[in-house]
């Protein structure tokens, strides 16, 4: 978690502030059940504070789906610090 902490946030590439613990059952988990905590999307506060707020549903038609964050978060996190600095 740690690593991803480092990424910025996935909707305005602010520093990231919190980890967004996404539920889903693709994931193993779902209502009453955080994701593992290598399966974690980093957020600023004002992004997982309005995720909260508005929901799932909207949240995602707005900034896309949260696995599709999820997996550009672990294929930065495989990226050298070269290549990140290239792609951003």
């Amino acid at each position: 978690m740690t690593r991803v902490a480092e990424l910025p946030c996935v909707c305005c590439n602010r520093p990231c502030e919190e980890l967004h613990h996404p539920r889903d059952l693709r994931l193993g988990c779902g209502m009453g059940r955080k994701s593992p905590h290598d399966t974690v999307i980093p957020l600023c506060k004002h992004h997982h504070d309005e995720f909260h707020r508005i929901g799932k549903k909207p949240w995602e038609l707005k900034y896309g789906e949260q696995m599709d964050h999820l997996d550009r978060a672990r294929v930065i996190l495989k990226m050298s610090r070269y290549e990140r600095a290239l792609f951003g």
